[in-house]
This record gives structure tokens, sequence and C-alpha cells, in this order.
């Protein structure tokens, strides 16, 4: 073994040494953050991009290469698939995370992976449904499964959840509860699992089901976690370390416009706290309508009697079209027509508001909100001089989609509608 790779093995040893003997202070507050992606290092990006495109229902977002990392989405859930310098072998009974997709028929999905050469490692059954385990081209552990309740509308894989394997629910819990201020959803299933409540893109599950701690060293071995996204992330930083936690970065990395520091938890599983900048306008001048896809569907809200519709086409050429419908009392009270355009500046949302017989409520022209910002799943649109809405602001999150009427008075009423998207 050569001197470089000793100190990086007692780096890792150090870091595990530490992870286990994490307990969250009395006292000290839980972080405030939420899952915006599933972050899976794999020692050759190609053949993980193949392999998670042709397998687990992926779709290949942007062009993310140069900053040595690819985009994958999974019905609305984002995957990070990030360069690492080898992959890794988890033993049966170590830690590690791992995604859950669901699948409508698992003997057929088995079967049909196992034809292209994918790996088998065991199968078994849960309080939800029966599974197989399998391992991608680096060795990350993943498992295919079939829900005892069948989902109609399911018809290529989709993340259902995210297993964190612990060797001990108390330590686990307490470090995903008090510390990254996540909520326990039921006991119900324990032994051996904790799920716990969705806060952001996908939920996750503790499994007591793990003897030794995981086999990740962070940037040189294939691994899953979270990005785990903050306000602020210099004071969660701060908020980890006082809780005892081994941080892997003293001061945050940067790509593109995501800032970031990697943690581990107390059995050795990596994540990473994110936040994002707004993105420069030479940034924000390449994007296209495609990188909007995640937008589309037809998306409903009931909100007390009235029902609310937002439909967003796919885009097509250099535009994306919406429309917006309200019903009130079982009338429609007004619509709304959208488009999302590529003009010379960047991207541009234009809207504008009808009555019944579609008689505008704009006399001029239509509002304009030429874009201000782009990240994974979420967009900003801004006015360079009207108030209120001083900005649209549309997020997704799995099949919800949250639209968000910003003033320019940072004290003034926010309003934000929930959708959830159409089966």
């Amino acid at each position: 073994m050569s001197l470089f790779w000793r100190i990086i093995a007692f780096v890792a040893l150090l870091a595990g040494s530490a992870a286990a003997q994490q307990v969250s202070k009395p006292g000290e507050p839980a972080l405030d953050v939420s899952v915006r992606a599933i972050r899976i290092g794999v020692d050759d990006l190609d053949a993980a991009v193949k392999f998670y495109t042709q397998h687990l229902g992926c779709e290949k977002i942007g062009e993310f290469r140069p900053m040595g990392f690819e985009m994958l989405t999974n019905h609305g859930v984002d995957i990070v698939l990030t360069k690492t310098h080898g992959g890794v072998n988890v033993p049966p009974d170590g830690c590690h995370v791992r995604v859950n997709f669901k699948v409508p028929d698992l003997d057929k999905h088995v079967a049909t992976m196992k034809a292209a050469g994918v790996t088998f490692t065991g199968e078994g059954k849960s309080a939800v449904g029966k599974f197989a385990t399998f391992v991608d081209p680096a060795g990350n552990r993943h498992n295919i499964k079939q829900l005892d309740k069948a989902d109609p509308a399911l018809t290529s894989p989709q993340v259902y959840d995210i297993g964190i394997s612990v060797t001990s629910m108390e330590q686990g819990a307490g470090f995903y509860r008090d510390v990254l201020g996540f909520e326990e959803l039921s006991r119900d299933y324990y032994p051996p699992v904790v799920p716990f409540k969705q806060k952001g893109a996908a939920f996750f599950i503790l499994s007591e089901d793990a003897k030794q701690t995981a086999p990740y060293i962070y940037g040189m071995t294939a691994s899953v976690g979270f990005a785990l996204e903050t306000k602020n992330l210099l004071k969660s930083v701060e908020q980890l370390k006082k809780h005892g936690v081994a941080v892997l970065h003293e001061e945050p990395q940067r790509s593109g416009n995501v800032m970031f520091v990697a943690f581990s938890d107390p059995f050795g599983n990596m994540h990473e706290l994110i936040q994002y900048a707004d993105a420069p306008k030479t940034e924000t001048a390449t994007v296209t309508v495609k990188d909007l896809a995640w937008m589309s569907g037809r998306w409903l809200r009931k909100q007390g009697k009235d029902d609310l519709e937002e439909t967003w086409s796919p885009p097509l050429g250099d535009t994306a079209m919406g429309m917006f419908r309200w019903n009130r009392d079982g009338k429609t009270w007004m619509y709304e027509l959208m488009s999302i355009e590529t003009e010379d500046s960047g991207l541009v949302f234009h809207l504008r508001h009808f009555g019944k017989q579609l008689k505008p409520w704009e006399e001029d022209e239509p509002l304009t909100y030429p874009l201000k910002s782009l990240k994974p799943n979420e967009v900003v649109f801004e006015h360079p001089t009207e108030s209120d809405p001083k900005r649209f602001v549309y997020r997704r999150e799995g099949d919800r989609l949250f639209v968000r009427l910003e003033p320019e008075d940072a004290a003034a009423k926010v309003d934000e509608f929930e959708f959830t998207l159409a089966k």
C-alpha cells in the first residue's frame, strides 16, 4: 500500500472513530435542512448514467460533466452522480445507504436486469412488499421492490424511499432526529426499521440491520448519501461541530453555483450539506426550456371548496406552455395562460389573466418575468420593477409542485400554493 493510500485510510479510520462517538448535545438546536437530492458517488460516470437510465427509470438532465458530476431525475427526485477514485465493496453486514426503487413487477424486472448482466445479492420481504438487492457498476447496493398495495399508475421504476443501515437504532434515530432535525414517523415497524417524515425530495427509513461501520471514504470510494439543503451553510456546519459531528471539509467547497461540506453520521454514512447561490447572468443565459421539463404535468390543488389546476406541457422547441384555472363553487372564476420562452436575454416567463369568455385582466401587455436563477427542480423568475409579486418561484418535490408568489416587501404576505401531480 502506497504512503498516499495509507494516509487516506488513516484519515478514514479517524473519521469513523469520531463518527462512532457522536451524540446529540442537549440544548444544542437541530439543523433546519431538507433532502434536495440523492448523491451517488461512482467511479465511472458514463457507466453509471447508462445503468440508471437503462434499468431504473432515470433521465439525464442538463450538462454538468465539466464540473465533475451528472444530474439525473426520477419522477421528480434528483439524483446527482459524482466522480470518485474507485468503487466500493459493501459487506453484507456493513452500514450503508441504499435507494429503494418500486417496480410494477419484481420478478420480471429482476429477470430483465439479470439478462443484462446486473449482479443481485439477495431478496427478502418487508412490511410493504417483497424486494431484491442488486449492485450498480460501482458496487453501491440498492433494492427494487414490489409493493403489496399495487400502484396502477406505476409503469417504470420510481424512487420509493432511502434506506440507511445503522448498528444502533437509538443512536441513529437520535442523530437524524436531534441533530439533523428530521421527524420520526412511526415506531410501528421497529424492529428493524423506523421511517422518518418526508422533508424535501424523498423520505427515508433507518434500518437496524448492520454490525460494522460503512466502508465509505469520501471522494475515494463509491458511496450513497443525501445532499441536504440549508439556507446558511456556515451556520449549519458550526451546529454540526457543536454536536460533535465529523465534518470532512474545513472550508466550504464549490461546484458551479453549489457550495457544500461533507460530513459523516455515527456509522460512517456520508452526506453533504449544500447551499445554492443565485446563478450569474452568464449562466442563466445558457439555460433552455428543456431544463424545466420537471414542471411538466397536470397539477391539482383542493383549497376549501375551490379547485385549482395548473398544467404545463413538455418543452417543445424554444417554448413551454402553461394553463391555470381556478374554480369556485363549481364555476370557473379565472384563467391564466402562461409561456416560458427563449429570448435573446435568456428564458422569460409570460403570464396573462383572463375572466369568463377569456376577457383579459391586463389591459396592455402580459406580465413578464425574466429568469433570475435555476437550480435542480427550482426556478425563480423576477420582474425588474414590478413589486407584487416581485418574483415567481416554482419548486418540485417528488409528486408535489410548489408555486410561490413573493412580493418585494419582505414583510408583506407571501402566497404559496402546493399542487399534487394528477395520476
